[in-house]
Formats: structure tokens, C-alpha cells, sequence
């Protein structure tokens, strides 16, 4: 998970915005039945085809990725960050129901990471839970249904929230393609948990990247070693894998979080993989270099 600021570039789909009357009753009555998926996906019918706005929108913001896990889906599900039916911590919490047009707390997500093994309705919480929505003047008053404002973010969400949370250093990797949380307050731990994120498909995707770099690296230094290749092609090889490694932490990429990682912790999960350390010398010299702009080898 990487934060993610794009909403305010993007307008509210017009599906969300003109079931505002449907919104405030369900607020108001508590009938959770009323909630309408077809809403909430943005599902219009154009041209005798099912279109789904929200979550078009929501895809164009995240970039066809999950916010959680961040694998590419280009069908994610609309996922309610705080669920809108039920609450696995608190048995008599009816859910944040009157949140469930609320366009701050809709995020896409792959199934697995929403529902199966995965989120579903936990959403454990450090401060004083929220249990019914606030009126101004008999109105939903919807500035309090918004996840950065309070009374919902002095609930202090152990789950990340992209869009309000920067949780881009509260996470660590092992070379094994494992994530961990390691902030003070135990939230990329829980972050984690709550969402899986060390299911089998995700470790073997994350260490395949992983995985990946070290045999670029490793190859290229034996046919250097070999004299199969020249120092300048030695050089060129791997400031262009470096340069791979910086443009996969751009947020459009799948697993930036992990590549932001190794961009910042070269030393402590790449080098280590490499077999002597004369290896390990020559490439961490190398990244320094290239972090420095001179990539200038020596033997």
C-alpha cells in the first residue's frame, strides 16, 4: 500500500452524487437493506452496456491497482473501507452504514484482499468508536462522514487509509518477497493482517521482483568476471538495472511499495543475496555511484 492524494483531481461520479436523497434516508431509517451495490458501483446502462462509473474512477485514480496489495486489476471490486453491514471487532456496531455512498470511504480492491481470507468487515480501532452518523438541522452532515475529519479519524483506524495515511514507512521486506509492519503504533502490522498480505500469490509475485534483480546483477558480474562482457558494458547493464528499480516506485507500478523499499534498503536486501564479498563490494559501489550520478566502476 502507497498513499494516494488523486481524488481531489477527480470529480464525485454522478452516480454517487444523485443518490443523494437515497443516502440521507438510509442514514436516517438505518435500513442497511436499502443499500444499493449497483449505486456504489456506478453502474449505468449505455448503449445496452453495463457500465460501472465509480469503479472506472476509482481504477483511473489508483492506477488499475489494488489499494492494498497493489497487484494490477483492471475489474477491482469497490471496496468500503469502513464496512458498511457489520463490524468484526464489535458485534453490536450495525456497521457504518450511513458511509455507504460516502466517496472518501470507497477504494478498489482485488477479492482477495476485500473479502476472501481477507478484510471483509474487520476494522479494529485504537480510540472511540463511531456508532451512528451526525445531523445538522435534520441532515446528514456529510463533512463527518469524510475519512480525514472528525469523528472518524479520532477512531485512530489501525488499517491504513491511502488516501488520509502516509504508510509508506511503516513497512519493511524480506528477501522472500514477506511485508511487515514495523511502525510504533502497530498499524502496518495489523495493516497486514487484516488484509493478508502475506498470502502465498503475493509473496511469490514480490520475490519474483526481487528475485528478478538479483539475477540481472548476478549474471552480469559473472560474464564480467568471465570477460565476457567489457567494463563499460558491465557498467551500462547495471546502472540500467538501477534505473528499472527507481522507475518501478513510480505509484502506476505494481508492487512500487516494495521497490520504494529496495530503492531505500539496497544494502540490506539485494547486496546480501550476492555469494562473495567482493561482489557485494563492487555492486554496492556501483548503486552508490549511481546514486551520486557517476556510475564509474573499478576492478
Amino acid at each position: 500500500m502507497i498513499s494516494n492524494n488523486r481524488k481531489k483531481d477527480f470529480e464525485i461520479p454522478k452516480r454517487l452524487v444523485d443518490a443523494t436523497t437515497k443516502w440521507e434516508n438510509i442514514a436516517k431509517t438505518r435500513d442497511k437493506e436499502a443499500i444499493n451495490d449497483a449505486i456504489y458501483k456506478g453502474m449505468i446502462t449505455a448503449k445496452g452496456e453495463k457500465q460501472y462509473t465509480v469503479r472506472d474512477t476509482l481504477k483511473a485514480i489508483y492506477y488499475n491497482k489494488c489499494a492494498y496489495c497493489e497487484i494490477i486489476d483492471h475489474k477491482p471490486e469497490v471496496e468500503h473501507y469502513r464496512p458498511k453491514k457489520a463490524v468484526t471487532e464489535d458485534k453490536n456496531h450495525g456497521g457504518y452504514y450511513w458511509l455507504c455512498y460516502e466517496w472518501t470511504n470507497l477504494i478498489p480492491s482485488c477479492h482477495y484482499c476485500n473479502t476472501d481470507g481477507g478484510k471483509g468487515n474487520q476494522f479494529p480501532i485504537m480510540g472511540t468508536r463511531v456508532t451512528s452518523p451526525s445531523f445538522e438541522n435534520g441532515v446528514l452532515d456529510k463533512n463527518k462522514c469524510k475519512a480525514a475529519n472528525p469523528p472518524l479519524i479520532d477512531e485512530a483506524p489501525y488499517l491504513f487509509h491511502p488516501e488520509v495515511d502516509k504508510p509508506e514507512t511503516a513497512f519493511e521486506f524480506r528477501d522472500n518477497g514477506a511485508i511487515r509492519g514495523i511502525d510504533h503504533l502497530g498499524r502496518g502490522r495489523q495493516t497486514v493482517k487484516i488484509c493478508n498480505l502475506n498470502r502465498t500469490n503475493l509473496l511469490e509475485a514480490r520475490q519474483s521482483v526481487i528475485d528478478n534483480y538479483y539475477e540481472i546483477i548476478s549474471t552480469t558480474l559473472k560474464f564480467y568476471f568471465d570477460n565476457i562482457i567489457d567494463y563499460n558494458a558491465f557498467k551500462n547493464i547495471l546502472n540500467l538495472l538501477f534505473k528499472k528499480i527507481k522507475i518501478n516506485t513510480k505509484p502506476e507500478k505494481k508492487f512500487s511499495l516494495l521497490s520504494i523499499f529496495i530503492e531505500n534498503n539496497f544494502d540490506e536486501i539485494i547486496i546480501p543475496l550476492l555469494e562473495t564479498p567482493k561482489q557485494q563490494l563492487i555492486v554496492k559501489r556501483a548503486y552508490r555511484q549511481f546514486q551520486n550520478g557517476t556510475l564509474i566502476l573499478k576492478d
